[in-house]
């Protein structure tokens, strides 16, 4: 059964780069993983080594997975073509300004053909994908949440009919734990931990599925630290005071975390670039 694992959190906190250690991650497991991408001009865009997309094609990556730029605009373009059989259409179709201003008005209507194409694979609807797990670079929490939304807002809506129908099978598929989870990813700041466990909280409210916190750039202070000593020169107290400030800082966030009850992952703070990290391959394998 395909995994769909999609990762979000306030902007800033590494969901980039915690998305691109999971693929890897599944991808090291013997899954055929794609990685895809919702915002062009991204993170991963500029360090995964990929060539500028071309409508929600896929690449491949020299670290085991692949790629795609999944926007709400080509994904509906991809789905029009498939079911008119018709390559011009689909493109006039985006060309016409008429029609690019109701996608844009059209409430919801990117959020559903973006989730649409997600859950194609299991649901057997539309063009045809074959991987073993989908990993989603996700947008921020406020609009992930609109479009987490978006299928059950259009049910209440369009009460019978296609869309309808489709609606109520992108939720049975997100609203199923053997397919779909989502990662929550934070760093220690207050804010930031503060709108993760919220957005936990509202998920939990939004999907069955189950939600992960990932507790990232976690810097890596050794349990038993060496006590400050009256001969030490200044520069050792004041680093080790400094270490100490941390550890406990960190202990007392993660705790936090820990409470929300969900799984929690713990990433380091990497100094080294990502392209860097995913070439050593054993990282992305102990860390979830």
């Amino acid at each position: 059964m395909q995994q769909i694992i999609v990762v979000t959190g306030k902007g800033g906190v590494g969901k980039s780069f915690v998305a691109s250690l999971l693929a890897q991650k599944m991808s090291l497991g013997g899954q055929k993983t794609l990685l895809v991408d919702m915002v062009a001009d991204s993170y991963l865009a500029a360090n995964l080594g990929v060539l500028p997309p071309q409508g929600v094609q896929a690449q491949k990556t020299r670290f085991g997975f692949d790629w795609a730029l999944w926007l709400g605009e080509a994904c509906l373009a991809e789905y029009v073509q498939y079911w008119v059989r018709l390559p011009w259409m689909s493109r006039a179709f985006l060309k016409n300004s008429w029609l690019k201003s109701l996608i844009h008005l059209a409430p919801g209507l990117r959020e559903i053909a973006f989730l649409g194409k997600l859950t194609s694979q299991v649901r057997a609807h539309g063009p045809l994908m074959n991987y073993d797990c989908i990993v989603v670079d996700a947008v921020s929490t406020g609009h992930f949440l609109s479009l987490m939304k978006t299928p059950q807002a259009l049910s209440e809506t369009v009460s019978s009919g296609p869309m309808f129908e489709q609606c109520q099978q992108i939720l049975s598929v997100l609203n199923n734990p053997q397919i779909m989870s989502t990662f929550v990813v934070t760093n220690l700041e207050t804010y930031s931990l503060n709108e993760s466990r919220e957005l936990s909280q509202q998920m939990a409210g939004i999907l069955k599925s189950p939600t992960s916190l990932i507790a990232n750039k976690i810097f890596p202070i050794p349990e038993e630290l060496e006590s400050v000593a009256e001969d030490m020169q200044s520069a050792q107290k004041e680093f080790l005071i400094a270490q100490e400030s941390i550890k406990l800082y960190q202990q007392k966030s993660i705790s936090q975390l820990q409470e929300r009850g969900e799984k929690l992952f713990c990433v380091p703070f990497y100094f080294s670039k990502l392209t860097q990290v995913l070439e050593s391959s054993d990282e992305a394998r102990k860390l979830f």
